[in-house]
Formats: structure tokens, C-alpha cells, sequence
């Protein structure tokens, strides 16, 4: 069974793709009902193991502000 890639980098890259259409970390929390921690350490490449709910929620943003989201492919 091949192992899993990593979340962190693919997290740390879409934060940064939302911040690039405006949006701060603070509203990135806001619309996806996520602590701004939980943002800021996925900006940081922090985010190692997170909440399948959390990726669900970056995703779903993701989508709704640029596309096709990268954890989808």
C-alpha cells in the first residue's frame, strides 16, 4: 500500500492561494468557522495532522474562491 503524501505542504500552498485573493487569515477563519491558529499553522506548514472536517472546510472554501481544489486531484 503506498503511503500517503503529506497534508502540510498542500494546505500550506492553498492558504496562501486564499490570501492572494484578498483574503487574511482572519476571514479565512471566519468562512470556514476555523480557529485563526489553526490557520496561521497551516500557513506555516504546521498543519501535520488535521481534522478530516478542517480539510473538508479549507477545500470547500478553496473551491468556492478559485476552483478546482488540489486535494481533490
Amino acid at each position: 500500500m503506498p503511503k500517503p503524501k503529506p497534508i502540510a505542504p498542500i494546505l500550506e500552498v492553498m492558504i496562501a492561494d486564499l490570501s492572494a485573493t484578498g483574503m487574511d487569515r482572519t476571514a479565512i477563519a471566519d468562512a470556514t468557522r476555523l480557529y485563526r491558529v489553526t490557520i496561521w499553522r497551516m500557513a506555516i506548514g504546521e498543519a501535520r495532522q488535521p481534522d478530516y472536517r478542517t480539510v473538508c472546510r479549507i477545500g470547500d472554501l478553496y473551491e468556492q474562491k478559485i476552483g478546482p481544489s488540489p486535494l481533490r486531484g
